[in-house]
C-alpha cells in the first residue's frame, strides 16, 4: 500500500509547463575518442557511455535503447557512480573523499549531471550517519533527505523529467532490493507506465534485456572508466565494437510488439504484482499486448510534461526543439508531431 501511495504521489511530478532547456556542459573525458572503429555507431555509443552526452549518438540507436529501456546505462547516476566506487570500497573513509571530491567537481563545473549529484549527495549522507548512529529505516532516511536537497538545489525545476526519473525509479529499486526477482519485474512495470504517459513503446523483450545489460554495464563501465585516461589504448574499441553488434543483434530478435496499456491498468497491474498475484498481474498485461504490432499513441496535450527527457533532445534552433523521436515548435504553446520510422520515431 505504501508503495501504491508512492507511485500514484509519483505522477504528479510530471512538469505541466514548458522551459527551454538549457545547454549541458559535460565531462571532457579522452577528447580524442574518435579513432577507428569498425562500426560508425561507436564512437557516438563510446561518448555516451563515458560523459552522458548523446548528441553524437545516432537515432536508430538511440530509439533501440529507449524501446528496451535502457536510456539509464547512458545518464551518469547511482550505476556509474557505484560500479567506479567499488574500486574503493576498501576504505570507507577513502570513498567518503572521492564522493565529495565527485560533487565538488559536478556541482561547480559541470551542469549535466544532476542525477549524479543526487546519487553522491544520498551516498554522503548515507555514509555520515551510519558512521555515527544505525537506524533500520537510515537508506529511506537518505533517499527523502536527499531528494528535499535535490529540489532546493533547483534539479526539479531545471529538468523536472530527469528529477521524475530519479524519484520514481531510485525510489522503486529501494523498496524492492531485498528481492531482486520482484525489483526487477516492479521495475519493468515502471517502465510501462512511465512508457504510457509519455507516449511512448516499449518492448516486452526489455524484461530480459534491461537487467542482463545493467549486470554487464556494471562489470565494463569501470574498465572503460579507467582506459578513458588512457589515449591510445585499443581496449574499449574493442569492447565498445562488440556492445554496437550485440545490440544490433538485439534489434534482430526483437520482435514483440510494444505494450498497449492504460496507466490505470498498469497500476492495477502492479498492486497485482505486490500482493502476489503474479498470474493475473501476467495474464492483464498480455491481454494488452499490441499484437496488431502497431504504436498506439494516446491523446496528449501540447504541454511540457508530455516532451521526451532533456537527454533525449538533439538540437536546439530558434523556436523548434529536435528529440529522438519528434519535433516540436515553441508558439506561445508546445507542438509536437512524431517523426517517422526511419528517423527515430514509432514504427506504423
Amino acid at each position: 500500500m505504501k508503495y501504491t501511495v508512492f507511485l500514484i504521489f509519483s505522477l504528479f511530478l510530471f512538469p505541466k509547463s514548458f522551459q527551454e532547456p538549457t545547454k549541458k556542459n559535460y565531462l571532457p573525458l579522452k577528447p580524442t575518442i574518435k579513432k577507428i572503429y569498425t562500426n560508425s555507431t561507436s564512437p557516438g555509443l563510446h561518448k555516451a557511455i563515458l560523459t552522458g552526452d548523446k548528441s553524437e549518438l545516432d537515432r536508430k540507436t538511440k530509439r533501440i535503447f529507449k524501446r528496451l529501456g535502457l536510456l539509464h546505462l547512458l545518464t551518469p547516476s547511482g550505476l556509474h557512480l557505484s560500479s567506479v566506487l567499488f574500486l574503493f570500497s576498501f576504505s570507507s573513509i577513502l570513498e567518503v573523499f572521492i564522493l565529495i571530491a565527485i560533487l565538488a567537481v559536478l556541482f561547480f563545473t559541470y551542469n549535466g549531471y544532476d542525477s549524479m549529484v543526487r546519487v553522491t549527495i544520498f551516498r554522503v549522507i548515507y555514509k555520515l550517519i551510519k558512521r555515527f548512529r544505525s537506524n533500520p529505516n537510515l537508506i529511506f532516511i537518505s533517499y527523502f533527505v536527499t531528494i528535499i536537497i535535490s529540489i532546493s538545489l533547483g534539479h526539479y525545476s531545471n529538468n523536472p523529467l530527469s528529477f521524475l526519473y530519479s524519484f520514481i525509479f531510485w525510489g522503486t529499486i529501494l523498496y524492492f532490493r531485498k528481492n531482486k526477482i520482484l525489483l526487477i519485474l516492479m521495475l519493468h512495470l515502471v517502465q510501462i507506465l512511465v512508457s504510457v504517459i509519455m507516449s511512448s513503446e516499449i518492448s516486452p523483450l526489455s524484461l530480459l534485456i534491461n537487467p542482463v545489460f545493467t549486470a554487464g554495464f556494471s562489470l565494463i563501465y569501470p574498465v572503460l572508466f579507467l582506459l578513458s585516461f588512457i589515449p591510445q589504448e585499443i581496449i574499449s574499441t574493442f569492447i565498445i565494437d562488440m556492445l554496437v553488434d550485440i545490440i544490433a543483434s538485439v534489434e534482430i530478435i526483437d520482435i514483440f510488439p510494444a505494450y498497449s496499456l492504460s496507466p490505470v491498468t498498469v497500476l492495477i497491474s502492479i498492486i497485482l504484482l505486490i500482493k502476489k498475484k503474479n498470474i493475473l498481474c501476467l495474464t492483464l498485461l498480455c491481454l494488452n499486448i499490441n499484437t496488431t504490432n502497431e504504436y498506439k499513441a494516446i491523446n496528449e496535450s501540447q504541454t511540457y510534461w508530455n516532451l521526451p527527457a532533456y537527454n533525449e533532445l538533439i538540437e536546439i534552433k530558434k523556436n523548434k526543439l529536435h528529440f529522438i523521436d519528434r519535433g516540436c515548435k515553441v508558439e506561445g504553446e508546445i507542438f509536437c508531431k512524431k517523426k517517422p520510422s526511419h528517423l527515430g520515431g514509432p514504427k506504423l
